[in-house]
């Protein structure tokens, strides 16, 4: 019987050992985080990227009904009939004729800055 009560007395984690959990659970917080942080400014680039390639096209209409030596830019495809509307928190600037068109865009919370050429293609 002396066994049991022994046995009783010593239930529970010593602060060691709750202290190496405690560090775990640190580190892997930590490197989760960093992912998180880098997928979500991989996300706010795609929305960045996909407005880019929306204004293009928008502009593509633009230039078919008004003609390709006209300069397309935000102020010319926001209103009806085009109705371009960019993301929230996604800043976009330039325009030109379609052989000169460049525009820029980037997300308030991203580092990275993305542009458009007359291609169509996004760096």
């Amino acid at each position: 019987m002396t066994l049991r009560k022994t046995f009783a007395a010593n239930a529970g984690f010593t602060i060691l050992e709750s202290l190496v959990v405690l560090a775990i659970i640190g580190v892997l917080t930590g490197i989760a985080y960093s992912h998180y942080a880098k997928y979500k400014i991989l996300a706010f680039d795609t929305l960045s990227r996909g407005d880019l390639q929306s204004l293009f096209l928008t502009c593509k209409l633009y230039w078919h009904d008004k003609g390709s030596d006209q300069g397309c830019s935000m102020a010319e495809v926001t209103p009806a009939p085009y109705k371009f509307n960019p993301s929230e928190q996604v800043v976009i600037s330039g325009g030109g004729t379609e052989t000169e068109f460049a525009a820029l865009a980037a997300h308030e919370e991203s580092p990275n800055t993305l542009a458009i050429g007359p291609s169509g293609k996004v760096s």
